[in-house]
């Protein structure tokens, strides 16, 4: 997949060894107009039984939790990959809660209409999430979790 010219950016799920705190390194930038500070630590790993080989970049927070950054990208310096890590799941906590407080999602409905623009279609209906499918619940659950954190002011 990496030498077909795709890249990796995603973050390390589950348990795994922590990072000595010593071992971070403050880094400072102005990335996309604003100002970023990480504490970050970066080394190689190797995956799929030594046969990928990704950049890691743990970030530390105030708390001592870390995140763990896989990347495929050397050329770039280690707040970068990290910055667009955080970037983009800031972009994914702004349209999840833009979905709950716009309500875009009652633009859309799959109830059965009469007279629908299509005589041919007008009884056809896609199923409702939890309908027919043994996670659907589960799912329903999870499609509902993101409103919930919204209302209550967290992203």
């Amino acid at each position: 997949m990496i030498g077909d010219g795709f890249d990796v950016l995603t973050y390390r799920k589950g348990r795994c060894r922590c990072i000595n705190e010593p071992r971070f390194t403050r880094r400072r930038a102005e990335l996309d107009g604003r100002e970023v500070d990480y504490l970050l630590h970066d080394q190689p790993v190797r995956c799929l039984n030594g046969k990928l080989r990704l950049r890691q970049v743990p970030r530390l927070c105030d708390n001592g939790h870390q995140t763990q950054v896989m990347a495929s990208r050397w050329d770039l310096s280690d707040i970068e990959v990290a910055h667009r890590m955080f970037e983009r799941w800031r972009q994914e906590n702004f349209f999840k809660c833009m979905r709950v407080k716009s309500s875009c999602n009652a633009l859309v409905d799959y109830r059965r209409r009469a007279g629908g623009p299509d005589p041919d279609h007008s009884q056809s209906r896609a199923p409702r999430v939890g309908q027919g499918d043994p996670c659907g619940p589960r799912r329903a659950r999870q499609a509902r979790a993101p409103m919930r954190r919204c209302r209550r002011g967290q992203p």
